[in-house]
């Protein structure tokens, strides 16, 4: 009995140290992240004719009221592949459409809409308080075509 409550004992101190390393880790990370994310926010740099900007698709605002969960739909720009850098765009055409899943009938709707939105600046709002969840259904948004070509979407 001894030997099990030992061997236990060794099992749960490695855990919690590699717990420990883990969330250190990922606080320094985490900590960079916010450094440059900020840092890129007061000065974004403009998207050059051949650069590559990737594209990130959020939902901010997010709030239930009424029983429905909305959210302002936003893609915001970044100059690298990690989403830290931000970067400003000029007169870019995003076409985005959205897919709903019904609770009530199990029914998946491929494409429930489709819409074109033109901006410039580090963000793009597609759809100001957009539904995304109620008691009946679910909404998943996404983007379809970003026109000038030379965007890429990154999908968390």
């Amino acid at each position: 009995m001894n030997k099990i409550k030992n061997r236990f004992s060794h099992v749960l101190k490695c855990a919690f140290v590699a717990l420990t390393v883990l969330l250190c880790g990922l606080s320094s990370f985490a900590q960079q992240n916010l450094l440059n994310s900020k840092e890129g926010k007061l000065n974004p740099q403009p998207a050059s004719p051949n650069s590559v900007v990737y594209v990130h698709l959020d939902y901010d605002n997010v709030g239930w009221v009424n029983g429905e969960n909305r959210a302002d739909v936003t893609v915001r720009f970044y100059s690298d592949y990690a989403l830290t850098t931000p970067v400003s765009v000029t007169n870019l055409n995003v076409r985005f459409s959205w897919s709903y899943y019904d609770y009530t009938t199990d029914i998946y709707q491929q494409v429930a809409g489709a819409n074109d939105v033109t901006g410039s600046g580090t963000e793009i709002v597609l759809e100001a308080n957009a539904l995304i969840e109620s008691f009946h259904g679910e909404s998943f948004y996404r983007t379809d075509n970003l026109n000038p070509p030379g965007y890429y979407v990154v999908v968390p």
